[in-house]
């Protein structure tokens, strides 16, 4: 698409919110290489890049950044076609650099990424004259981006600050955990009080009585002093009653069959 087409849509019918962040434009080999072969043609391609430089102004004029990038530079022993060896050898291309140079095409754009930079010392990576591999577009490609940083204004956050530490803090609350923690320390209640609350209903899950029959058999196989005030409710068989009543059942059960087996 011809580049002077492209701005007078940006300037002419995109809408604000449409119009891009920064634009970024380039050209010179296929102008050699096809348009700049004439007197004719010559004259009509500086008519152009006249043109095109003052595009670029009013475009720069709407807050919009444009970047132009001088070509790289050519391979010309890897040049495979006739018409590319007679038109954009790096000899050519020196003269339609200094063109585009003195139409004022540089200097109508905010920001000038030079080619030759990062090609002149790898020319010989141009397998086909013209196109270098990846990771030579890549150095181009860093050197652009760390123009972005003046190139581009920074797009203002929509996100909102962080609470001041203590914003968020709900006194009432606070206070009312206090309470319960103060209530299951005092009522000796994991449960915050609620296990009396139960109790109502089952007397032996007090605190009282759950902490007497976790506790107890450990005071007991550790030698510890008895754990007093065992509630009613939970006081179980010492173990010399529950051994007896085991082997009084055994010896009953032995004795039953007995007798049916005679």
């Amino acid at each position: 698409a011809d580049q002077v087409d492209v701005l007078n849509k940006i300037t002419q019918s995109t809408p604000q919110q449409d119009r891009p962040d920064l634009l970024v434009m380039g050209g010179g080999a296929w102008d050699r290489l096809w348009t700049y072969n004439t007197q004719a043609e010559k004259e009509k391609l500086e008519t152009k890049l006249d043109v095109l430089a003052s595009e670029m102004k009013r475009i720069r004029g709407m807050g919009i950044p444009v970047v132009w990038m001088i070509p790289t530079v050519v391979n010309s022993v890897a040049l495979a076609t006739p018409e590319k060896r007679g038109n954009i050898t790096e000899v050519e291309m020196v003269k339609l650099r200094e063109l585009y140079h003195k139409v004022g095409v540089e200097s109508a754009a905010s920001f000038v990424l030079d080619g030759r930079v990062f090609t002149q010392s790898r020319v010989n990576e141009s397998y086909d004259g013209v196109h270098y591999p990846l990771q030579v577009y890549s150095a181009g490609a860093q050197i652009l981006a760390n123009a972005l940083d003046w190139l581009v204004e920074p797009v203002p956050s929509k996100l909102k600050p962080p609470k001041e530490p203590g914003e968020m803090a709900h006194p009432t609350l606070g206070i009312m955990i206090l309470c319960l923690a103060l209530v299951g320390l005092v009522g000796f209640d994991g449960f915050m009080g609620f296990s009396y609350v139960a109790a109502i209903f089952v007397p032996s899950v007090t605190p009282k009585s759950l902490y007497f029959e976790a506790f107890s058999s450990l005071h007991k196989r550790m030698k510890l002093p008895e754990i007093k005030g065992a509630p009613h409710a939970v006081q179980r068989p010492s173990n010399e009653d529950t051994t007896a009543d085991e082997e009084t059942a055994q010896e009953e059960e032995v004795v039953s069959l007995m007798s049916k087996e005679s």
